[in-house]
Formats: structure tokens, C-alpha cells, sequence
């Protein structure tokens, strides 16, 4: 009788030999997925759509494309101060502390009212030894 784990990692590897020789053989296959769309390939979306579609990118870890998809919002909706808390999460995530300083620090300008993004932005300078 064979052993359930070993038959198990045989699957899982027989699996991901077939994934690796089919997108050798036809790289476009996958490539949709992995890319965000250009404006030229498809019809302009609202503010909101690309919100959606950034957390989107977010779940799935694609922070590039959450990015692209974030500042596209901001283009559209440069008063929106979510936009600005979305994309600072996102170069935080890349590790990208000066970009995620500039963010932060519009969406603090934009809507003043929200202490999230004040305390947010504290941590941030507190962890950039740049307040105490």
C-alpha cells in the first residue's frame, strides 16, 4: 500500500511540472493574469472600480499592480484621500518608506480629519527615526 503523503507530494509536483512546461511553451497563457490592463485595451474605469481592483491586487500580493491601479484612482479623484491611505499601504508592503512617507502625508493634507492617518504617519516617522 503506498503512502498517502508520498502520493500526495507526487501530485503536487506532477501538477507543477505540467504549470511549468505550459507556460514555457506558451508564455501568453498566464500572462493575463499577472498584468494589469492598459487604457488602450480596455474602456476607462471609475475611480472606484480601480479601488476594487487594487485590493484585489493586494489580496493577491501583486503590490505593482496595485500600485498602477491605485494612482490611476488618484489621477481621477486627487481630492480622495483614500486613494492616497490605499497607496501608502501598498509602498508599505513594498518596503518603499520614502514613497509611503509622500502618501501619507497628502492624504493627512487632503482630509485632516482622519486621526487613523495622522497615527499612521506618526508610526511611520517614529520608525524612520525621524520623531521621537
Amino acid at each position: 500500500m503506498l503512502n498517502p503523503g508520498i502520493v500526495r507530494r507526487l501530485a503536487t509536483a506532477s501538477i507543477l511540472y505540467l504549470a511549468a512546461s505550459s507556460t514555457t511553451n506558451n508564455p501568453q497563457l498566464f500572462a493575463s493574469a499577472a498584468e494589469p490592463k492598459t487604457t488602450t485595451d480596455q474602456p476607462k474605469l471609475s475611480p472606484g472600480k480601480l479601488r476594487s481592483l487594487g485590493e484585489e491586487a493586494m489580496s493577491e500580493r501583486r503590490f505593482t499592480d496595485a500600485a498602477t491601479y491605485y494612482s490611476r484612482a488618484i489621477e481621477y479623484e486627487p481630492n480622495n484621500a483614500t486613494n492616497y491611505y490605499k497607496l501608502f499601504r501598498v509602498h508599505t508592503r513594498m518596503r518603499n518608506f520614502s514613497s509611503a512617507l509622500k502618501d501619507i502625508t497628502t492624504a493627512c493634507a487632503v482630509d485632516p480629519t482622519k486621526t487613523e492617518y495622522r497615527s499612521h504617519k506618526a508610526k511611520l516617522l517614529v520608525s524612520l527615526g525621524m520623531c521621537r
